[in-house]
């Protein structure tokens, strides 16, 4: 029987399926956001990334997501260019099922926890490059490889590798300066590349292994220079070894540490002495077997503390690893059994002189690099090369004496990029024309002369400096009847955030001298704060005063008007203003500070030096309160297609037309103010002047009733200046003891009261 369908029914049928939603997956690299998150399109099976988060306090990634009713699986997290996360702090968490993590997607972010699912197999370069506040992280065991730069610039402190892994790439924790822990539940060693740890970074790592696994890795990695390593059965456990009877790989003797090498030979590798001298011997004992010491180092600095003044290295000692000495030490005395030198065997030294015995006869690449104070340099009867930048960024060396008559043959740029403008060289009688052809020719700073000539002759040693102490920090006499200081070494100590007032004056034996100086030009003069004020009073700051440092806060006084080379280099500031009195920012001033983002010139600034921004990766804001454009050298600021650069108003054109081969990213003009003026001390101030405004005083400064914005200075009721710089809103940084203080601001004084 045939059926028969009413128009009515028909009509309906259509109608129901006209309201049936239609559902289509979006296009391969659309996006789409969803909550906080925006993600896009890998491919047609579904498959998501999960690119960007606006979360500003944590982020829970999720396994799946949908959108237009199609759900979508997320297994990627970033999209290869940029950061995910970098407004973001926290913690993030990274659902089961995720996969990948791709180039750059935690780069500056604030995240200081991770989560990483057991279902993770790749992490792509500089995944986690630059993360801040990140400082445990664990990989699960699916990830095989770290590929290069993987962790670089962050402030991990501990990394737990999975039992996975076979490899870890380039430079993977490059300038991860807080990095001390490295844990692996693989049994078998992976991987290195020559740098995954930086050599100067290794010596402060602990390696946790596996049960039974420690003799696996020291073999594995014996020319990585790891501090120490120590099995932990939570990481696992490897079959057990059977050591030889009578085997060992390293022991300590007397506070030194020494590694096995060949033929009863062994290398010192480790130094427990904090001293001012130390002696190292040609031989030791251990357990009833005599050990010949014939090298010293293993990659790693042995001698690196600023407290070692003097070493001495005994007949038998034939060779010094790569960076066996290293920031530290003021004086080696090298023995004539002394054959081999590495690249960077004396590295950033406070060596003032050096004499290297007859016997080395290849100078290697580098070998004395970064020496600043180093002035004079001996080399012996059979040396034949002196290898590329030798002497790189040894600014001061201004004396060679060599013994043998045939000159050796030099590498390009001994100096590096930057020569000294005279060096005098000194040969054996008859050899000055030998010297002048092969050498004085391509180095035209070379003077040539004769031993007995003018020019020639020893300098006589300098009268020792007068130094003397009090509380712990260490000062120098200056040269004058002005009883002006140095201060040389600080003991004060704070707690992260918590900065110093260095104070301008300093009582010694009934004399109060006046502290002008910070440093002595040797050595890093802050090694126990993070955050330093220099009171007004203070004029000049030295090379290597900051080297090396935590300091991430300099507030520098209006006095001040000069900085050495390399004065800032190698700190931790986030930021750097300058007083207008300064006039010349010298080469190497500030290079190296990773984390610093923003650099303000005062209003007499005239010119940058080479390489003063050099390594300054971060940094994208300059800013100049002086209306004429200061002289700059082509290598001053690095990156400078990243950097924003402030002008006076009205003075962008001239910026723009005497910078225009730099190539800055562009140039913004905004009002810079007016000079600061000199801080006055007040005098006969016995009340408040100002009834109206009030403050509090706290453990961090003085907290001001009004939000006052302007140059502050704090003096004691004799009119001596503790501290001064900007006040902002309302508040004045200083640590003050009990007592009464005077507070200037502007034109206004305050009496302070600190119980």
């Amino acid at each position: 029987m045939k059926k028969s369908y009413s128009l009515k029914r028909i009509v309906l049928a259509l109608c129901l399926a006209a309201t049936i939603p239609v559902t289509s997956s979006a296009a391969v690299g659309d996006q789409f956001t969803n909550g906080s998150m925006t993600y896009k399109v890998l491919n047609e099976n579904n498959e998501v990334a999960m690119i960007k988060s606006s979360s500003m306090s944590g982020e829970n990634v999720p396994a799946s997501v949908e959108d237009n009713g199609v759900t979508y699986k997320v297994t990627a997290i970033g999209d290869g260019t940029n950061s995910a996360f970098n407004n973001t702090g926290g913690a993030v968490v990274i659902a089961e099922g995720i996969t990948t993590i791709k180039v750059k997607a935690f780069e500056n972010s604030r995240v200081n926890t991770i989560s990483l699912p057991n279902s993770l197999t790749t992490l792509e370069e500089r995944a986690f490059q630059y993360t801040n506040s990140l400082t445990v992280l664990v990989i699960p065991d699916g990830v095989k490889e770290i590929l290069g730069w993987c962790f670089m610039g962050s402030a991990v402190t501990e990394i737990t590798f999975g039992s996975g892994i076979t490899s870890i790439g380039t430079s993977a924790t490059l300038n991860c300066s807080k990095l001390t822990a490295i844990k692996f539940k693989a049994t078998t060693p992976p991987t290195l590349a020559s740098n995954s740890f930086a050599a100067a970074l290794a010596g402060k790592i602990t390696v946790y292994v596996p049960k039974n696994c420690k003799g696996a890795y020291e073999t594995a990695w014996k020319d990585y220079g790891f501090k120490e390593y120590i099995e932990d059965e939570t990481l696992g456990v490897g079959e057990a070894e059977e050591p030889e009877p009578g085997d060992v790989s390293e022991f300590e003797v007397d506070g030194f540490k020494y590694k096995v090498l060949e033929n009863k030979d062994v290398a010192l590798v480790g130094n427990g002495y904090d001293v001012s001298e130390i002696s190292v011997p040609a031989k030791v004992t251990y357990e009833n077997v005599d050990y010949n010491v014939t090298t010293i180092g293993d990659g790693n600095a042995v001698f690196n503390s600023t407290n070692i003044k003097k070493v001495t290295l005994a007949e038998g000692i034939t060779t010094i690893k790569t960076r066996a000495f290293s920031n530290g030490t003021r004086e080696v005395i090298l023995p004539s059994t002394l054959t081999t030198l590495e690249t960077e065997s004396f590295y950033l030294t406070n060596l003032d002189s050096l004499i290297i015995p007859d016997n080395v006869e290849v100078i290697p690449e580098k070998c004395f690099s970064s020496n600043v104070q180093l002035k004079k340099i001996t080399f012996g009867s059979k040396v034949k090369s002196i290898g590329a930048s030798a002497f790189l960024n040894c600014y001061n060396l201004a004396a060679i004496n060599i013994a043998t008559a045939t000159p050796p043959t030099l590498g390009a740029t001994i100096y590096g990029a930057y020569a000294p403008d005279k060096v005098i060289v000194t040969v054996p009688k008859g050899c000055k024309s030998a010297y002048q052809e092969k050498w004085a020719a391509e180095y035209e700073y070379m003077e040539i002369v004769e031993e007995g000539e003018g020019g020639g002759s020893v300098d006589p040693e300098p009268e020792p400096e007068k130094e003397f102490s009090v509380s712990g920090s260490t000062y120098r006499i200056l040269e004058g009847d002005n009883n002006e200081v140095a201060l040389i070494r600080s003991s004060d100590y704070s707690e992260v955030g918590d900065p110093i007032t260095v104070a301008a004056t300093v009582e010694y034996e009934g004399v109060t001298y006046n502290v002008t100086t910070v440093g002595g030009g040797e050595e890093r003069v802050f090694d126990r704060t993070t955050g330093v004020i220099l009171s007004e009073g203070f004029t000049t700051i030295r090379s290597n005063a900051f080297n090396g440092t935590n300091v991430n806060m300099l507030s520098m006084p209006v006095t001040l008007t000069t900085l050495e080379d390399g004065a800032l280099r190698m700190a931790q500031f986030t930021s750097l203003e300058f007083p207008d009195k300064v006039e010349a920012i010298p080469a190497n001033c500030f290079r190296n500070n990773t984390q610093l983002t923003e650099v303000i010139f005062g209003f007499e600034v005239k010119s940058i030096g080479a390489n003063a921004a050099a390594v300054c990766n971060k940094l994208v804001t300059i800013k100049f309160k002086t209306s004429t454009p200061p002289t700059l050298d082509e290598t001053s600021f690095a990156n400078r297609g990243e950097i924003t650069v402030y002008v006076p108003t009205g003075s962008k054109e001239t910026y723009e037309t005497a910078w225009e081969a730099y190539g800055f990213k562009e140039f913004v003009e905004f009002d810079p103010g007016e000079p600061d003026p000199d801080p006055e001390p007040p005098v006969g101030i016995d009340e408040i002047e100002v009834d109206a405004l009030t403050y509090v005083v706290t453990d961090d400064g003085i907290q001001l009733s009004a939000n006052v914005d302007e140059m502050a200075a704090i003096y004691t009721l004799s009119g001596q200046v503790l501290t001064s710089g900007r006040c902002i809103d309302g508040f004045i940084p200083a640590r003050l003891t009990a007592g009464i203080y005077l507070l200037r601001i502007g034109d206004t004084t305050l009496k302070i009261l600190v119980k």
